[in-house]
């Protein structure tokens, strides 16, 4: 059996007694953080992947009392109540994604959107 040409090029680059590489599941991972923002509350954390993109909301003061999400095809409006203030924020999405997310917040206060990829 003949080998593939990926197997004759890693033995081809590969010095004689050196050990196989092999890429670790960080390596391979298909995520690309595209963006953070610099702002203290909320901190907006954004990934894109190959079928979702996801954004982490983290808020520097703890949760907020009320936060609001609206999906555009292109943009999340996001409008935050804490006390008396409210905030709105839009985020610039990296494609067109579904209008329903799926939100999970964890101990630390963090808010995480999972947007399926049109």
């Amino acid at each position: 059996m003949t080998p593939s040409i990926h197997e004759v090029a890693v033995q081809r680059d590969r010095q004689a007694g050196a050990r196989e590489h092999r890429e670790t599941r960080f390596e391979r991972s298909p995520w690309t953080r595209i963006t953070r923002s610099e702002q203290k509350n909320p901190r907006v954390t954004m990934w894109d992947g190959v079928k979702a993109v996801v954004i982490a909301l983290s808020f520097a003061d703890g949760n907020p009392e009320d936060t609001q999400i609206s999906i555009l095809e292109d943009s999340l409006l996001l409008r935050i109540t804490a006390g008396n203030n409210a905030v709105s924020q839009t985020i610039e999405l990296p494609c067109p994604v579904e209008t329903r997310p799926i939100r999970i917040k964890d101990d630390q206060g963090t808010i995480y959107f999972l947007l399926r990829k049109k």
